[in-house]
């Protein structure tokens, strides 16, 4: 694998953007866990393991998951 590639797959640039431009839906996904592709939400569910099956039947090497708290702390899906 070429190294703009790896690099492109660490930063997470583009999944934090749209973590940024879509926190309407966060409560749309209170209580679970959520994988993002770069602007796209691949999956959602309360049980991780069954979210990282689903990523990797969808051949997503370094999944970007994270969890959405049942509770509304602060911005950026409470990150």
């Amino acid at each position: 694998m070429e190294a703009a590639t790896i690099a492109a797959k660490i930063s997470r640039e583009r999944e934090l953007r749209w973590m940024e431009q879509n926190q309407a839906l966060a409560d749309k996904y209170r209580g679970q866990w959520v994988c993002i592709e770069g602007e796209h939400l691949l999956a959602a569910s309360s049980n991780f393991s069954v979210l990282l099956a689903e990523t990797r039947a969808k051949d997503v090497t370094v999944p970007f998951i994270v969890y959405v708290p049942e509770r509304v702390e602060n911005d950026l899906f409470n990150l």
